[in-house]
């Protein structure tokens, strides 16, 4: 296998995939292991994965601050501060923002 490229993606998108594979073949005992953590770990489908990253992402996030986000699923302010820290002037009401957001994915 070629690696020709790489990108990152959440852990919803993650499970899908091996969802996906495990109906081609057998996975080996690493995917295996990842399966297992991701299906006990992951708490939104890989549909409101892309809503919820989309509608992070129309408020001004990096990629890699939207998969933090959406890995985590924080509902505290001090968590996405910690996921933001690069961010120098994060504001309040940004933070506030970014909460409501996720609140409306979270079971």
């Amino acid at each position: 296998m070629k690696i020709i490229g790489k990108v990152g993606i959440s852990n919803p998108e993650a499970l899908s995939i091996l969802k996906k594979r495990m109906k081609s073949e057998e996975l080996n005992y690493e995917q295996q292991a990842t399966y297992e953590y991701l299906k006990a770990i992951t708490k939104i489908s890989e549909k409101e994965t892309k809503q919820l990253k989309e509608e992070l992402k129309e408020i001004g996030l990096s990629e890699e601050q939207v998969l933090n986000l959406v890995n985590i699923l924080p509902d505290d302010e001090n968590v996405v501060k910690l996921i933001l820290k690069d961010i120098k002037e994060l504001k309040k009401e940004q933070i506030k923002k970014i909460i409501e957001i996720i609140s409306k994915y979270k079971k």
